[in-house]
């Protein structure tokens, strides 16, 4: 076992293939273009499922979210209009939303030059049946600190900033995935005998059950989404 890290190809959008509209169609009642298509590639299917997607400039009305949603803007922008207040909030390249459970309304893609392109992390059963009552709450602009922790969510899963050292007590045995966004610095892991450096960008997965090792910059800077059952 090993951590998964997303290739700078795969966030480029590379190597997607068709997203069946059967297995998305139950997340929403209402498309302004129903022939816009999308193809996606699914990297980790574990207790979250890691979703690289690119859509065709399409906006679909969401009646309520299934469940909590961490989405990371790799290209273009995301505007979701809220069906409750009408509010309007953009998302460009590199910005990340927690759009939470329950939540209704409008979420629109806009191509930058030729695509839109976005990373999700959902519970594994995102996709399972089920009518959750609309709650009200409003999707929330994930905004770096620029020193220390700071946890924005917790629920099913808890997202947070952290620090050099805030997470690594020298080893580690995960109970559950954790999904790094590195941002500053530099960590370092080590396990089963492999050994892999990550800087700015990175997209890194370390699943359930993997002991290790890790190790951060002084200027170590990420936002990790950690799952907890």
């Amino acid at each position: 076992m090993k951590w998964i890290a997303l290739s700078p190809e795969l966030l480029a959008g590379n190597g997607l293939e068709p997203y069946p509209p059967a297995e998305i169609g139950g997340l929403f009642d209402w498309a302004e273009n129903p022939g816009a298509g999308s193809t996606h590639a699914m990297p980790h299917a574990g207790d979250f499922l890691a979703d690289i997607v690119r859509i065709e400039a399409n906006a679909v009305h969401q009646p309520n979210k299934p469940d909590d949603e961490v989405v990371v803007v790799l290209h273009g922008v995301l505007e979701l209009t809220d069906d409750g207040t009408g509010i309007v909030q953009a998302f460009g390249e590199g910005e990340v939303v927690l759009i939470p459970r329950g939540w209704a309304g409008l979420y629109r893609c806009v191509p930058a030059a030729d695509d839109f392109l976005e990373l999700a992390i959902v519970p594994h059963d995102y996709f399972a049946p089920r009518d959750p009552d609309p709650t009200g709450a409003s999707p929330r602009r994930i905004v770096m600190p620029a020193a220390g922790t700071q946890a924005f969510h917790r629920g099913r899963f808890m997202v947070e900033a952290q620090g050099s050292g805030a997470a690594w007590s020298d080893r580690f045995d995960q109970a559950g995935d954790e999904v790094l966004l590195v941002k500053q610095g530099a960590l370092t892991l080590t396990a089963g005998g492999a050994r892999e450096t990550f800087g700015p960008g990175a997209v890194v997965i370390i699943p359930r059950g993997l002991e290790g090792h890790g190790e951060t910059s002084d200027d170590y800077r990420a936002l990790a989404i950690t799952w907890l059952g």
